[in-house]
């Protein structure tokens, strides 16, 4: 199974798979929940402790970040899942546009609503802080251009 070993914690091996093994007590360790689902680690050496999120370590040691984006965003939305081919570099926009449809959302696509005041169907997409918005008459063309959006501003690897 492939590892790699973070900073100074040489008594660590991180997988790709989201294990942490202890060399020190020569098993895997259990991260703790660290709020909003999220799992974090306690490493240790003779000269430092550090707390850090899972998902951010698995991120700094297997993904490669060429454009430099500052966020690790769980690609399957399961926060407890760190596995590396679930995690990828993202902008907060990016992370953004990969939650999952709202609760009160009525046309059970992500971005599509009915709006009473003009008894239309709108479409709508945020991309860093342009509101990309068209009204339509039927449901299935503001589906399509929000589709359209979608592939224009967010790629392949965005669809919600």
């Amino acid at each position: 199974m492939n590892y790699k070993i973070y900073k100074d914690y040489e008594n660590y091996h991180i997988h790709e798979n989201g294990d942490i093994f202890s060399l020190n007590i020569g098993n895997i360790l259990k991260p703790r929940d660290a709020g909003k689902r999220y799992k974090m680690i306690t490493l240790c050496n003779n000269q430092n402790r550090q707390q850090i999120y899972v998902h951010r370590l698995i991120g700094l040691l297997f993904l490669p970040n060429p454009e430099n984006k500052p966020e690790i965003d769980h690609i399957n939305r399961n926060r407890s899942d760190n596995r590396v081919e679930n995690l990828r570099w993202a902008t907060k926009s990016e992370q953004q546009h990969n939650q999952g449809i709202s609760k009160d959302n009525t046309s059970g696509v992500k971005g599509v609503g009915y709006c009473k005041t003009h008894k239309k169907w709108v479409a709508r997409l945020m991309v860093n802080t342009k509101d990309h918005k068209k009204r339509f008459e039927s449901k299935e063309e503001a589906i399509a251009y929000r589709r359209e959006l979608e592939i224009k501003y967010l790629g392949e690897g965005f669809l919600v």
